[in-house]
């Protein structure tokens, strides 16, 4: 390719871009905002990524890196240039099955990919990954296994389309995962995605129930994964 991460990563740390010169190996993705500044507030604030990037214990914690594959895939590409070996991904998804509670954890190495970053990367609709560490995790916090469906513009979701995912065996739906798995295979780099049930999609749109308990269980689990990996 014509653009690479290796340039991208080469030309920051030339212009002095980033504060640091290495960063933890095992980095976590997460879309939820579950730790408070306070928590935060004697933690080294990693620059130059354009996203919050704290290390807690073992572990690289990265929020604010907005929505989307692209946004997540290009993020992930900079990160595994400057040494990131392991990816956890940490998502909110939509809820097409009326058997799974808003609140509940899943693990997904299974995704229908109805976005077009993942095709630069795995050129399938179906993308699988599962791999040692996915695995681990999932075994540790006991998380069912779920399918998903990745997309890339939410509020153009019909009924229709989510009653035909929903026909495929599919229980969630995003932005990201189908992407993060294409990157993991792609690489061949360990990589896990936890899903957790928010809003319910049929046979109406319901808003998530307790987003503060939902906050502090995955500030606990990021707490344990941190301690783990």
């Amino acid at each position: 390719t014509i653009l690479t991460e290796k340039k991208v990563v080469a030309w920051k740390k030339k212009n002095n871009q980033y504060n640091f010169k290495t960063i933890p190996k095992t980095v976590i993705l997460s879309a939820v905002h579950c730790f408070s500044k306070k928590d935060l507030f004697f933690k080294k604030k990693y620059k130059g990524l354009n996203v919050s990037a704290v290390k807690i214990n073992n572990i690289f914690y990265i929020t604010n890196f907005g929505n989307g594959a692209s946004a997540i895939i290009s993020l992930m590409e900079e990160l595994k240039e400057l040494g990131a070996k392991k990816i956890i991904f940490i998502g909110y998804a939509g809820i097409l099955d009326k058997s799974i509670n808003s609140g509940e954890f899943f693990n997904v190495n299974s995704a229908l990919s109805f976005n077009g970053a993942s095709f630069f990367y795995l050129n399938e609709k179906q993308i699988e990954y599962s791999n040692n560490f996915q695995m681990q995790i999932a075994s540790l916090f006991n998380f069912k296994n779920a399918n998903a469906v990745s997309v890339d513009a939410p509020f153009r979701e019909t009924k229709s389309l989510l009653e035909h995912f929903k026909k495929q065996n599919i229980s969630l739906i995003d932005m990201e995962t189908a992407s993060v798995l294409a990157f993991g295979e792609f690489y061949k780099i360990p990589v896990a995605a936890t899903l957790i049930a928010s809003d319910r999609l049929l046979p109406e749109w319901l808003p998530p129930e307790n987003t503060k308990k939902t906050r502090q269980k995955t500030k606990e689990y990021i707490l344990k994964l941190s301690k783990e990996f």
